[in-house]
């Protein structure tokens, strides 16, 4: 008697069972990923070190307020911090590195104030700290200086055009071939174009490239080249 073999029926059945193996194993990548998720949490947000220490008296009115954290946070984690100044204080935030945090008053802090810094992540407290600034005559004699100067009338016309232009304090701008600079009596951003007499590139092309390269270079520091007068002048190398 001759035994006929159906090589189709078990293909087929070969084939379910690799469907049904395969299906297991990612059921089973999925479950052991949840389970250590549950063991191994992720590090939570916490803060290392603060400057100006908790409940100090500050050594300068013009220092940043430096936050040290515990771990480098990722531009999600950094969308959610907040950070609140009482009472108010106009700061700009730069980050040093992944981990450290600078807030610079745009001005100056007020003397004899204690100011407490809140950071908050998610809306949640995570920290708190307060400190006190100094007077005026407690700094050192250069930054009390440099604070006079910047309180006087002179100093107060500087202080309202750094508030209109805040990339003022970009400026100047040195390069090879051009430098920027802003003239306050012309309410104009002035472009010292230094034309090569030894390049290879004639007078009109130099100009070309300079002019195509400034208004990049403004936009860079956040310029509204639309809103501001630019105007070129020029000077030879020899």
């Amino acid at each position: 008697m001759q035994t006929t073999v159906n090589l189709s029926g078990l293909n087929i059945n070969k084939r379910k069972n690799l469907v049904s193996f395969f299906f297991w194993l990612i059921l089973l990548s999925l479950f052991l990923f949840c389970l250590v998720s549950l063991i191994i949490p992720s590090k939570k947000i916490q803060i290392n070190s603060v400057s100006p220490a908790p409940n100090s008296l500050s050594l300068s009115l013009i220092n940043p307020i430096t936050i040290i954290f515990n771990k480098e946070l990722s531009p999600q984690e950094k969308e959610k911090l907040n950070i609140e100044i009482a009472p108010f204080l106009e700061v700009s935030q730069q980050w040093i590195n992944d981990k450290t945090l600078n807030l610079t008053p745009r001005f100056v802090f007020e003397e004899e104030t204690t100011y407490k810094i809140s950071i908050l992540f998610n809306q949640k407290s995570i920290y708190g700290w307060s400190f006190t600034t100094p007077k005026l005559d407690q700094v050192a004699p250069e930054e009390a200086a440099e604070i006079q100067g910047y309180l006087d009338p002179a100093g107060e016309a500087m202080r309202k055009a750094y508030e209109e232009r805040p990339w003022l304090a970009s400026l100047p701008i040195q390069t090879k071939n051009y430098s920027i600079d802003y003239l306050d009596s012309k309410k104009a951003i002035r472009v010292l174009m230094k034309i090569d007499v030894a390049s290879p590139l004639s007078r009109e092309e130099q100009i070309t490239k300079i002019k195509k390269e400034v208004p990049e270079k403004l936009k860079e520091i956040g310029v509204d080249i639309n809103k501001e007068k630019i105007y070129y002048t020029f000077s030879t190398k020899e």
